[in-house]
């Protein structure tokens, strides 16, 4: 019988087993608390932050740079700065509030490239914390984050777009959340409550991540991860976040119910699937048959016009016009019926839908162009390099993981309270933080490629957390190949 047999056996008999002396030196971290903060970590990267914001704000005097979607973001924060809506507006209010806060309502000023900064430097500061809450080594966690402050990773905080503040928001509620299953506090149940429907105001694509947050805390808890957390809290937790975050939707949604007469968040959502049902508008059934008649000439345009990529997915943009005119200029019965009509066409034609999807999921993975680089062939092919080794590392890392603990789990349950298959609180809880990150990426990419164009930019809000997830992962793997050591000599010493 072997080390591990006895414990077990000496617990059921009420014997008190001999306690065995972590081995810290092979990074298990069973039983043990959090890795206290040093000083020299905190100043080491407070003079990083501080290096890469006198860095960046020379190296890019322009930024924030404009960017397609910046008129819109702007026309929003005009109107909630005015109390007054003027049209139905195509954006949520997250990053237009933040265009108030710095001033950048008429014209974006420098102040909102120094707030975007500080946030992605925030983001940086939450998942290189957490890591030391798991033990993972310092010299592990600084390339966490030299990388993240490299400039593939800090472009987005340079443009008028809602990629930097949506990544510092979402890792804020991870962050949170793990902190919170570890040792519960009003605080983080504050942060998290706050934060999820703070996430889904600035990106609609994670208007629906409390239903995945509920999903994964409830196999969490099913499997006994979470021993330190009572049922109610746990089950407190799910419920304020989910009437916070779905009664905030319902409140922005009725604003423009009541002034527009479209019960909505954004009027987004006849654009994105006009992009997975391009290639089905001729199925559109007759009480459609106008639409049909002023879209398909706009898309056919836009499949053969010289210079473009000849994929469709813009032909709505420039059908707009003919759109409304036909509604009589109507922004609201447009969108309206565009809605109705492409939802026919993701009901009825469910397979072309998903595999409109399925074909940007290998564009959403291409690294980003990085223009503020520089033009410089050598330039942009390392930066190309970097992004493409994070997602490799981050793929085949997770597939291994994840594949091991579908496989590991239902063969070794684990006992509620005692945690003896997973060892102490921090090893049960970053097991569960590692899935919930995953999970989180797949969300992301999963949502973007089915309502979007899957370009690249929107793999931008998890970036950082793949990073973080690619140091965390090292550190699991680690720790199971240290206590299969450990147990193999056990059993070669017997």
């Amino acid at each position: 019988m072997n080390s591990s047999d006895f414990a077990n056996a000496t617990m059921d008999s009420g014997i008190a087993a001999p306690v065995r002396e972590p081995n810290r030196a092979a990074g298990d971290c069973s039983g043990v608390g959090p890795e206290p903060l040093k000083r020299s970590e905190i100043l080491i990267v407070l003079g990083l932050f501080l290096a890469a914001f006198v860095v960046y704000s020379l190296a890019w005097p322009g930024a924030p740079v404009m960017t397609l979607d910046g008129p819109s973001y702007m026309r929003l924060a005009q109107d909630i700065r005015n109390f007054s809506l003027r049209e139905l507006p195509l954006r949520t209010p997250g990053l237009p509030l933040l265009l108030i806060l710095t001033g950048s309502a008429e014209h974006v000023n420098r102040w909102f490239f120094d707030l975007s900064l500080l946030l992605h430097f925030t983001g940086i500061a939450l998942l290189a914390y957490l890591l030391r809450v798991f033990r993972v080594p310092g010299k592990l966690v600084l390339p966490v984050i030299v990388l993240g402050l490299l400039p593939p990773f800090v472009e987005p905080a340079a443009y008028v777009a809602s990629e930097a503040a949506s990544q510092c928001t979402l890792l804020m509620v991870f962050v949170s959340v793990v902190l919170w299953l570890m040792k519960p506090r009003r605080t983080l149940f504050a942060v998290v409550s706050v934060g999820l429907p703070l996430t889904a105001m600035v990106r609609p694509t994670y208007e629906l991540l409390v239903v995945l947050l509920i999903g994964c805390l409830g196999a969490g808890y099913a499997f006994g991860l979470f021993p330190q957390v009572s049922r109610g809290r746990m089950a407190l937790l799910m419920a304020v976040s989910a009437v916070l975050t779905f009664g905030t939707q319902v409140a922005w949604s009725t604003v423009n119910y009541a002034r527009f007469g479209y019960f909505g968040t954004t009027r987004m959502l006849p654009i994105a699937l006009s992009i997975k049902t391009e290639d089905v508008l001729e199925f559109l059934p007759p009480e459609y048959a106008d639409l049909r008649r002023i879209l398909i000439p706009y898309r056919d345009q836009n499949l053969t016009e010289p210079f473009r990529d000849h994929t469709g997915k813009d032909y709505i943009y420039r059908a707009m016009p003919a759109v409304l005119k036909h509604y009589g200029g109507d922004l609201t019965a447009a969108t309206i019926h565009l809605k109705a009509a492409f939802l026919y066409l993701a009901k009825h034609k469910p397979m072309s839908f998903l595999s409109n999807g399925l074909k940007t999921l290998g564009l959403v993975w291409m690294p980003n162009d990085c223009e503020l680089c520089g033009s410089n062939f050598a330039v942009r092919g390392l930066t190309a390099l970097l992004q493409i080794g994070v997602e490799a590392v981050f793929l085949l890392q997770a597939l291994a993981l994840v594949g091991a603990g579908l496989i590991y789990a239902p063969a070794r349950p684990i006992t509620r309270g005692q945690g003896r298959t997973f060892g102490g609180r921090i090893e049960r809880t970053r097991v569960w933080a590692y899935g919930f990150g995953v999970a989180i990426v797949i969300y992301t990419l999963g949502l973007s490629c089915l309502m979007g164009t899957g370009e690249p930019r929107y793999r931008q809000t998890v970036d950082l957390l793949m990073i973080g997830l690619c140091a965390l992962g090292y550190a699991i793997w680690r720790d199971i190949l240290a206590r299969e050591c450990n147990t193999a000599g056990d059993g070669i010493q017997e």
